[in-house]
């Protein structure tokens, strides 16, 4: 067999983490031993491989590591040691990691990946033949497009997300996903003969702050673009609705720089100070059908949370609250590939700026959400299974709630049964009234 063969065999299995040369030639001299169901596998190690930890080297090579003890000399040592030739891994469950390896998305590296753009990853489950199998489906533009619209209009069409009569109102901010998600929608309709008009209306929070003007104008560009009806909403309109004293603007400044106030207590207040705006020029519109644009690690993350703290949320991907239905279109679509999709359809709308420091969360709020992202890399398609999950487990909690209105802005609040609290107030009604910024009493 010629050398040249020989790399390209090992080019061609090097991505399942094993050397076709330590199988063709003999040992390797840089090679580590992993030991699984009794069988030892030589594994060839390069140089960069040497400056990773052991528990980075696995993970690299899709194996958990508290599912190996690492040996050198026969001795154990710590995960955190720097890997060295001639180590060994033991498996201490009798599990089939090697195969399950490429399960968790290896895939070849592509020097010339032409016109692909992302690709569709899943895992398929094939009980029979007791194997779990992974697939990756790369797209190009005109795929990825197709792959976005279907999904979102699979989406629609089996939660029922659009009212049989009469319109939906989409919380259009100007931000990526909520443009790509008005895009979608037009574009579906359109290929049905219809307009979105006759659907939905678009409302937009406009004038929190100046650094936003890209994100509003193109909330605007994009309404007009697709000829649905705008409502376009000031701080005006937040001080009308919350009955503050001041101007907002100077409400959510003391806010935002509260020292008091927690992050997640600050970005709390923002967001539902805005789904009890949207929620009031729906309802002067005789609609109840909102329209969100969170996508899959927004959403998810918000499942993640909920099992970490045994506090089963609110439905998702429908979400009844009081006399409106909440629901996310995009709930089983990443980021990423929104963020792609909107370059594709429509580039000269992605310019949005960065949000303000208020609206991000804290940086355990990041950790859910990446969580999230990692969850849906790991097991591709997850989001699938743990939104029906998640709607099962709701349903089930469902009786253990009661909804009641806010005192001050008429907001729907959810009680749940462990809650004693009479609190008539919201919570951002409750921060607003505790700093004395309300006219009510």
């Amino acid at each position: 067999m010629t050398l040249a063969l020989t790399e390209s065999l090992s080019r061609a299995v090097a991505w399942k983490g094993f050397s076709a040369c330590s199988r063709l030639c003999g040992p390797v001299a840089q090679s580590v031993t992993i030991r699984v169901m009794g069988v030892e596998h030589p594994v060839e190690i390069s140089p960069s491989d040497l400056e990773l930890s052991v528990r980075d080297f696995l993970l690299v090579r899709r194996f958990p590591p508290s599912l190996f003890i690492a040996r050198v000399e026969g001795r154990p040592v710590s995960e955190d040691t720097r890997l060295k030739p001639g180590m060994r891994f033991e498996a201490i469950k009798e599990l089939d990691l090697i195969e399950l390896s490429k399960v968790f998305g290896r895939v070849p590296p592509s020097d010339s990946p032409g016109t692909s753009l992302s690709s569709q990853r899943w895992l398929q489950f094939d009980y029979k033949a007791n194997r779990v199998n992974f697939h990756s489906k790369p797209m190009n533009a005109p795929e990825l497009v197709g792959f976005v619209e279907a999904t979102i209009d699979g989406t629609i069409k089996s939660h029922q997300m659009l009212p049989a009569s009469g319109r939906a109102a989409i919380a259009l901010s100007g931000g990526k996903d909520s443009v790509s998600l008005t895009i979608a929608l037009s574009r579906i309709l359109s290929g049905r003969g219809e307009e979105l008009r006759e659907h939905a209306v678009a409302i937009t929070l406009e004038g929190w702050g100046d650094e936003q003007v890209n994100t509003y104008r193109y909330a605007r560009e994009v309404a007009d673009r697709v000829g649905v009806e705008h409502v376009v909403l000031t701080p005006a309109t937040v001080a009308e609705v919350f009955h503050l004293k001041r101007p907002f603007q100077e409400v959510f400044r003391e806010i935002s720089q509260d020292a008091h106030l927690e992050q997640d207590n600050k970005t709390l207040v923002l967001a539902q100070i805005q789904r009890r705006l949207v929620e009031v020029a729906a309802h002067e519109r005789g609609i109840h059908d909102l329209i969100f644009g969170l996508n899959l690690e927004d959403l998810v993350s918000e499942i993640v949370l909920s099992l970490s703290t045994g506090h089963i949320g609110l439905d998702i991907p429908v979400r009844p609250i009081g006399r409106f239905r909440y629901v996310y279109p995009l709930v089983y679509l990443k980021k990423k590939v929104v963020s792609l999709y909107l370059e594709t359809v429509a580039p000269e709308l992605t310019k949005q700026e960065t949000v303000q420091r208020v609206e991000r969360g804290s940086q355990s709020a990041h950790f859910y959400i990446a969580m999230a992202a990692w969850l849906s890399e790991l097991w591709p398609g997850i989001e699938y299974q743990v939104v029906a999950a998640y709607h099962g487990m709701s349903e089930v909690y469902s009786s253990t709630r009661t909804f009641r209105d806010c005192s001050n802005c008429g907001a729907t609040m959810v009680i749940q049964s462990t809650d004693s609290s009479s609190e008539p107030d919201c919570y951002p009604c409750r921060v607003f009234r505790e700093r004395k910024m309300l006219t009510t009493a």
